[in-house]
């Protein structure tokens, strides 16, 4: 499986080659569709990847399930970086992308970014435990607990 927590072509840039690799099954929310669709529009065309346009296989919605193996995801709608942003939770582990980072949040100026969407988001994202660990798409991890002591957006 491919996970795609939004669909900027620094997160999706690779993905066409590793499918044509490997097959795997291509995971993105439903409200992505737009972005992974327009290379203009998911910023691929001016990345060192070259412009990179791809359709998932399965499309999610907030709160949607998927068991792989063993392991049990959940996703969550996080609107704002862009239209169809998510975070994946997986046991006390969620993968936010460009929602959230250590001390600082994801851009909201490019194509179906929403500053206001964002701050709902990390609304959202702070009602769950403290104790939860976050994997950022770019730079280190953190906590919850961490994230809404010290992150002056939450």
């Amino acid at each position: 499986y491919i996970l795609l927590t939004h669909g900027h072509g620094d997160h999706i840039g690779a993905v066409n080659y590793i499918k044509s690799k490997t097959n795997a099954t291509i995971v993105a929310h439903s409200d992505e569709k737009e972005l992974l669709n327009d290379n203009r529009k998911n910023l691929s065309y001016s990345m060192h990847c070259g412009p990179q346009e791809l359709n998932a296989d399965v499309y999610v919605n907030d709160k949607d399930k998927l068991e792989l193996g063993n392991l049990k995801l959940s996703f969550i709608h996080t609107p704002g970086h862009t239209k169809g942003s998510m975070c994946i939770r997986v046991n006390d582990d969620m993968f936010t992308g460009d929602t959230l980072f250590a001390g600082s949040i994801g851009r909201t100026d490019f194509y179906s970014g929403d500053y206001k969407q964002i701050e709902k988001s990390l609304k959202k994202l702070a009602k769950f435990e403290n104790k939860v660990k976050i994997h950022p798409g770019h730079g280190p991890s953190s906590t919850l607990g961490i994230e809404k002591m010290s992150n002056p957006y939450m």
